[in-house]
């Protein structure tokens, strides 16, 4: 397996690859192996059984997967991103930015990316003061109204910015769907 990453990454690199976005998975699928990455946490399906997550780095151009990881699905852990990103560096691949679901949406794994100067992605949990205050001000506004259509398929989104958590010392830009 790990050969195989190493063959593939270095022919992706030759291929033309430069710059990828990681994307980070906390799924929390239900996992029947029995590894040390799969640990108890809490499961989609609510049972008590071990999970894991997954970390693909795309291409920023081609939207090509290069790399991917299985880790420990229980825990938000910002250093198994930071290992990742060693990782493409060592085979001259660039980290664009990082696309998160809302599993790591905390002070610490921000506080990594900025202090890793990386842009990012984040889906926000319904409960953190960014989204709260997006949604007070803009979810009536925009239901419905064709001034704020962001597809064809009936999304309607509006942007704004406002501090992700309350403890938060600067704006972020928060886009609401």
């Amino acid at each position: 397996n790990e050969r195989f990453l190493f063959a593939w990454v270095d022919q992706c690199v030759k291929d033309g690859t430069t710059e990828v976005w990681l994307t980070i998975d906390g799924s929390n699928n239900d996992s029947t192996t029995n590894t040390i990455i799969a640990e108890p946490g809490k499961a989609k399906s609510h049972k008590n059984v071990p999970i894991v997550s997954f970390m693909y780095a795309l291409d920023a151009q081609t939207g090509k997967p290069i790399y991917y990881s299985i880790y420990n699905g229980s825990k938000i852990d910002s250093k198994s991103f930071q290992e990742v990103i060693l990782y493409l560096n060592n085979h001259n691949v660039k980290v664009k930015g990082i696309i998160l679901d809302r599993g790591f949406c905390c002070n610490d794994v921000l506080d990594t990316l900025k202090s890793l100067n990386y842009d990012y992605i984040l889906m926000l949990k319904s409960n953190t003061h960014g989204h709260r205050c997006m949604l007070e001000k803009y979810a009536n506004e925009i239901r419905w109204n064709v001034n704020y259509l962001a597809g064809l398929d009936g999304l309607f989104g509006i942007k704004g910015r406002y501090p992700i958590f309350e403890s938060s010392t600067e704006d972020s830009n928060i886009t609401l769907f």
